[in-house]
């Protein structure tokens, strides 16, 4: 063949497709090439004479339904990356170096979202629910050990009362003006998540009341619930105070 720039049409491109249709390299001939390009890098001039090459030229389109074609043949099993979790990750045990991650760092400096992309970003999220209650990889169900975290799912269950009154003293604000609600139990402190089981109080009325011996375990300091349990009054006005 002679010498010269040659311009694939579309149906050198279709031909050319075809006859590598079901054909795969054998471990040996990847191989050899792995080592062939190992080490190997396009000049600086090069890569200019690439760009150069490119420019004007109109690039391929992939249609929607081509698109979506694509998506679905990578999706779940069908992922490159379907299954290769722990060792079986490429990237298992690598770590980056200092000077990589300062690369790294000193490339994305100055770089900000345009407020399209911030908009295509905000709507592919939009209607999406994220990996929350039973979804959350670590949803453990009603068993629940944190009290703080009794305290959040009891929160979500009883609202705040529409009058804002402390079910304790009756009044929106305490002797100190202070208007803010806290949950409180009213079952001798033996946590559920039952959201009957408490109340909203303020933080004075819930402390007095507790202390003036609405629950005989707090009074002697040795208040037990079901998880996890209360050894002195420091904890109680920590948690109290959440």
């Amino acid at each position: 063949m002679p010498k010269g720039v040659y311009t694939r049409t579309a149906e050198h491109n279709r031909i050319n497709s075809e006859s590598k249709k079901g054909k795969k390299l054998s471990e040996a001939t990847k191989k050899k090439i792995s080592i062939s390009k190992t080490g190997k890098h396009l000049s600086e001039e090069t890569k200019k004479k690439i760009s150069g090459s490119m420019k004007g030229k109109n690039t391929y389109k992939r249609t929607e339904a081509t698109k979506k074609k694509m998506s679905i043949a990578q999706t779940g099993k069908n992922g490159p990356m379907f299954g290769r979790t722990g060792e079986k990750h490429p990237n298992y045990g690598k770590h980056l170096s200092e000077e990589t991650k300062k690369k790294i760092s000193e490339s994305l400096k100055g770089k900000k979202h345009s407020e399209e992309t911030k908009k295509k970003m905000s709507d592919a999220k939009k209607g999406k629910k994220g990996r929350i209650g039973v979804n959350a990889s670590n949803y453990k169900g009603d068993d629940i050990k944190s009290m703080s975290a009794i305290h959040k799912r009891v929160r979500k269950l009883k609202p705040l009362p529409v009058d804002g009154k402390c079910k304790i003293c009756n009044k929106i604000s305490d002797k100190e003006g202070i208007t803010k609600l806290h949950l409180s139990n009213i079952k001798n402190h033996q946590y559920t998540l039952n959201p009957d089981d408490y109340q909203y109080a303020h933080r004075c009325c819930h402390m007095s009341n507790d202390m003036m011996g609405n629950t005989n375990g707090l009074k002697n300091k040795k208040a037990k619930i079901n998880k996890p349990e209360i050894k002195n009054s420091d904890q109680i006005i920590y948690w109290l105070s959440k």
